[in-house]
């Protein structure tokens, strides 16, 4: 039996069904599917896994009494002025979007399913999701689709957002600039594109995070098994470290960066700044930097392969270069602003 059998002996089991709540839990399957695909699993290994249409629909109907999973969109706001949102999920994939109205959290979720809760003390909002009933797919080595909230943020919003989930997707794009952003989530990506933040805590794990077009003062990026990429970046100080991922920065302005990866090559391009480090193993490192290599006290080393620069100093420059790793070669070139 392929996917597209099981699930429309699935839906049939299910019973009368509006044309949307048949759409809607099509998708939802699929995507599930898809998720274990992505993973490694064949589809028949998937199926096997539900049991029969007729086991899978009663067991839907268990789980979901009311209708299609996510059958209900709240909206939260905040009772005064916030300088502080703490938000703690799980499961669930968080969408950071720009708006003209207040602030507001548009949840889409299950109520028979998960608890909300949401109080204020002072300027501080708190957001907290849990799950009333845990779910069947949880005993699978891979996660089914998750909950959607969204949060919009208004343009005169610069406060601070720890933004805490599992399992699921970090996005954003087009945000106002924050005093503090930490975002952290595992076994998803973590996806910004503009955005400032005086403070910034980027951490995943075995998910690729990607930001560009950002601006503040310091910024950490955390990873596993997983590559970073970096565009467009103006900042003070940026430290980004994983391992077994490749970490890639592009056409960024930081005073100080530290790139760190294990089994994964660092590749970058066009950086300005005073002080860099650089280290990998059993990965090559290779790059260009806007200046001279006589504005720089370099240190590089690596085993078995080619080294380009070779260590020198150079009294009296304050800016560093830094580079190692080993069984792999060194090639960084320095060229014109």
């Amino acid at each position: 039996m392929d996917y597209h059998q099981f699930l429309q002996e699935f839906l049939d089991a299910l019973g009368p069904l509006s044309p949307e709540e048949r759409q809607q839990i099509s998708d939802y399957y699929e995507e599930f599917i898809c998720d274990g695909i992505e993973q490694g699993l064949s589809e028949e290994e998937i199926l096997s896994r539900f049991g029969s249409p007729q086991e899978e629909a009663a067991r839907f109907r268990e789980e979901n009494p009311c209708s299609a999973p996510g059958n209900e969109t709240a909206v939260f706001t905040p009772t005064g002025a916030v300088q502080t949102l703490d938000l703690s999920a799980k499961n669930v994939r968080i969408t950071l979007a720009a708006a003209g109205g207040p602030l507001q959290i548009h949840y889409r979720y299950n109520p028979q399913r998960v608890r909300v809760e949401n109080w204020q003390e002072g300027s501080v909002w708190h957001f907290r999701q849990s799950e009333i009933k845990k779910r069947w797919w949880h005993l699978f080595s891979f996660s089914a689709p998750q909950d959607e909230l969204t949060i919009f943020l208004p343009p005169a919003f610069d406060g601070r957002l720890l933004l805490q989930t599992s399992n699921a997707q970090i996005r954003g794009k087009d945000l106002p600039v924050l005093k503090q952003l930490q975002a952290v989530t595992t076994n998803a990506s973590i996806l910004l594109e503009n955005l400032g933040a005086t403070t910034g805590l980027l951490k995943t794990s075995n998910a690729t995070i990607a930001l560009s077009h950002f601006s503040g003062n310091t910024l950490e990026i955390h990873s596993s098994n997983a590559s970073i990429r970096m565009a467009d970046l103006r900042a003070v100080s940026v430290s980004a470290g994983t391992s077994n991922g490749r970490i890639a920065a592009k056409k960024c302005q930081i005073r100080e960066m530290s790139l760190s990866s294990s089994n994964g090559p660092i590749t970058f391009e066009r950086l300005e700044g005073e002080r860099f480090d650089f280290t990998t193993s059993n990965a090559p490192i290779t790059g260009t930097i806007c200046g001279n290599a006589e504005e720089y006290r370099i240190q590089t080393g690596t085993s078995n392969a080619p080294c380009n620069p070779l260590s020198h100093s150079a009294p009296g420059q304050n800016k560093t270069l830094t580079a190692g790793t080993s069984n792999a070669g060194i090639q960084i070139s320095f060229v014109g602003g």
